[in-house]
């Protein structure tokens, strides 16, 4: 039960002590087992990292960079690789021109080295295509060695294919253009250094604008932009990217989501969505949805890039926690897994001292 909010600090529960359900491999124990959950918010990276070798946290998610050290200064927690639930995305204002143009879309994807970018960058620490769909859904997901030729080497590197396309789409010079990044994000900013470069190559100039990250929300929501913006954006639903991103769901007048941060207008996917509620049999939505994915894929409504892979750490004395991603103090919103965690107080004593 909810007792304390902080701003900016932290958030805590107690335990229910009438709460319905039961351990369901031992019926006698009422769930939860903790008297209490609190979460920290930490905003400083290295203040989070700190929090986690002197064990002030139980559980933090690592950034890919951290992984090896933390391995190393703290043999004994425990960790597992798991699926990012969000991919790094460049949003592009589809309904402005150059990016209205699919072959600019797809020159600018072709002009970037998607591989060159996880393997030297993240050191192998990313996954190349995690759009619009994430590999959770494996009968949704199509993976990149499976793609249409066309599409498969949108995530290569191409730069002459690139300069043809956009010589057809009637930029043969290329053209200037803007990336806004959130200051929250060194790691994004360096990514785009990159990016430019390679953009470069092909003629396009392209201007990092960082602002502050306040600043960067109100024109990210507010497409106050007529270029790109770099968004992390959680694609972990089935239909996230269709319905949000991808114009399939639109609100009275035709509104688009607040979320369709590039204001794409797509009526296939507007009758892909609104079919996907009337069909009952689970096989023939997945097989829609499989179907649309690969059709986003080739539109380009978005450009993917490299996103990096996502580690979490917890101490041997949380038990009831194998590394699983959805938790969260109430089920079914968040999967309700914290309700089975619970402290080994003699564990931790023997591997800390203290029982605090």
């Amino acid at each position: 039960m909810l007792t304390d909010i902080v701003p900016d600090s932290s958030i805590t529960w107690k335990r229910n002590p009438n709460y319905h359900t039961y351990d369901p491999f031992f019926p006698d124990n009422r769930l939860p087992y903790a008297d209490g959950i609190q979460a920290i918010v930490i905003v400083d990276e290295s203040t989070r990292m700190a929090a986690l070798r002197t064990h002030k946290v139980e559980r933090l998610g690592v950034p890919w960079d951290k992984v090896e050290s933390l391995k190393q200064s703290n043999p004994e927690l425990l960790w597992r690789e798991v699926l990012p639930d969000a991919t790094h995305v460049l949003f592009i204002r589809t309904d402005i021109e150059p990016f209205s143009i699919k072959k600019v879309r797809h020159a600018v994807t072709l002009a970037i080295d998607h591989p060159t970018i996880a393997a030297e960058f993240y050191d192998g620490n990313a996954y190349l295509l995690l759009w619009p769909t994430l590999p959770s859904f494996p009968t949704v997901y199509t993976p990149l060695e499976e793609l249409p030729e066309s599409s498969r080497m949108l995530y290569e590197h191409h730069p002459d294919l690139a300069r043809q396309y956009l010589a057809e789409a009637g930029y043969p010079n290329g053209f200037k253009t803007v990336i806004n990044l959130s200051a929250a994000a060194p790691r994004i900013i360096d990514v785009m250094a990159i990016v430019k470069e390679y953009l470069a190559e092909v003629g396009i100039e392209m201007e990092i604008n960082v602002m502050e990250a306040t600043t960067y929300g109100s024109t990210l929501y507010g497409k106050k932009y007529d270029g790109m913006c770099y968004v992390a954006w959680a694609n972990n639903g089935i239909e996230d990217a269709l319905g949000w991103a991808n114009g399939g769901w639109v609100g009275s007048g035709g509104a688009p989501s607040v979320y369709n941060f590039g204001n794409v207008v797509d009526p296939i996917s507007q009758e892909v969505f609104e079919s996907l509620a009337e069909i009952m049999d689970p096989v023939e939505q997945d097989r829609v949805r499989k179907e649309e994915n690969v059709r986003a894929v080739d539109m380009c409504w978005e450009i993917p890039m490299p996103t990096p892979k996502a580690y979490f750490f917890w101490v041997p004395w949380l038990k009831g926690y194998v590394g699983e991603v959805g938790v969260g103090p109430d089920p079914p919103e968040n999967d309700g897994l914290l309700q089975y965690v619970w402290i080994d107080q003699d564990l931790k004593y023997a591997i800390t001292g203290t029982r605090d």
